[in-house]
């Protein structure tokens, strides 16, 4: 599974797919305080962006991408 929950942190890995929106939502829905760390994310579904953009939890490590890592961090207000 590209998503591990260790909570309060969501650990992306590889490329994360649309079955995991789902669980991300719930899990940060239910974690006020989730960190979510995408340094292992290479790649990630338009819904899980959409998740992390609605949602705007924090992120303690950016992805690898530099583009992916600015997307994110514009749409979050968060950068590590």
């Amino acid at each position: 599974m590209p998503l591990f929950f260790d909570p309060p942190r969501v650990h992306f890995d590889g490329h994360c797919e649309l079955q995991d929106a789902s669980a991300l939502w719930q899990f940060l829905r239910a974690t006020p305080a989730a960190e979510v760390d995408l340094e292992c994310c290479e790649g990630m579904h338009a819904a899980l962006f959409q998740v992390l953009a609605v949602l705007r939890p924090r992120i303690v490590a950016p992805p690898i991408d530099p583009r992916l890592g600015s997307l994110i961090e514009q749409v979050t207000g968060s950068a590590p």
